[in-house]
């Protein structure tokens, strides 16, 4: 990225971590993937009682 570019697309901000003692395995540097759909998501047949609750009726089931 050219220097000019850089500067354009910049917000401003600048996270600076200084002094002794810093760890360089810490979360901040390898932060936990986020939450998501995909990664929960579970292939367990729904019981006909979770079904029902969510508005399914017999004859749906049938």
């Amino acid at each position: 990225m050219k220097k000019d570019q850089f500067e354009k697309s910049w917000n401003g901000i600048i996270f600076a971590v200084i002094g002794k003692g810093f760890d360089r395995n810490t979360s901040l540097r390898n932060p936990v993937a986020p939450p998501t759909v995909k990664r929960f998501s579970i292939s367990a047949p729904l019981s006909d009682a979770e079904l029902y609750e969510y508005g399914f009726s017999q004859k749906d089931l049938f």
